[in-house]
């Protein structure tokens, strides 16, 4: 479900609108058009609860950056925009189940100095 949302459809897209775009701008170095994609924060920063999702959007982000890259000295830039959580249901679920999950997991005390090789070594 997610794959198909998030990175399939953003890659039928993209085959059909930068297509165009690229014909349009072909030779035309006066036009400037721009693809951009809605993506999402999750790309970057991995939710544990969400990762199925983030990772769709890891995709997402990828095939945008990749594109760009195809796109360059065209006339046609892609990029992608990255908006913060929203507040829905959805994500009070997982932060609840995020919450719970640390809760239950005992805490270390916090680093005061960096690791010695030693302490690695067995």
């Amino acid at each position: 479900h997610y794959i198909n949302t998030n990175f399939f459809s953003s890659l039928r897209l993209s085959r059909h609108w930068l297509q165009g775009m690229l014909k349009r701008n072909k030779g035309n170095y006066d036009i400037y058009s721009a693809y951009i994609m809605i993506s999402n924060v999750a790309g970057v920063r991995i939710n544990p609860g969400m990762l199925h999702y983030s990772t769709t959007k890891q995709m997402q982000i990828g095939l945008a950056r990749g594109l760009a890259q195809l796109t360059k000295g065209t006339g046609v830039t892609v990029n992608s925009v990255l908006p913060g959580p929203v507040r829905t249901e959805r994500l009070e679920s997982a932060l609840q189940d995020i919450a719970g999950e640390r809760a239950s997991v005992p805490r270390r005390p916090k680093a005061t100095s960096l690791g010695q090789p030693i302490n690695c070594s067995g």
